[in-house]
């Protein structure tokens, strides 16, 4: 899987780490994967809301979306969205 160990990561617990993750399988681990990034993107939209307050939920999970898809993308998924901040 990966030989990157993070600094707060004891060798044996990383090693811990590996073993469960291999006895859940692909189908498991792809699904953990999409709940760890839909949780992130859920963590910067907070963010995002924090560092302006004056958004809506919406406007911040798009001020999220564009930083994601660039410009060009953003403006194809999201033809109707206003502003560049919106």
């Amino acid at each position: 899987m990966s030989d990157v160990i993070a600094r707060d990561t004891s060798p044996e617990a990383h090693a811990a780490q590996l073993e469960v993750l291999a006895r859940l399988g692909p189908a498991r681990r792809v699904e953990l994967a999409f709940e760890l990034s839909e949780q992130l993107r859920e963590v910067a939209v907070e963010g995002i809301r924090s560092r302006n307050p004056e958004l809506s939920l919406g406007e911040a999970r798009r001020v999220l979306w564009r930083r994601l898809l660039g410009e060009e993308l953003f403006r194809a998924a999201f033809p109707d969205t206003a502003h560049p901040g919106s």
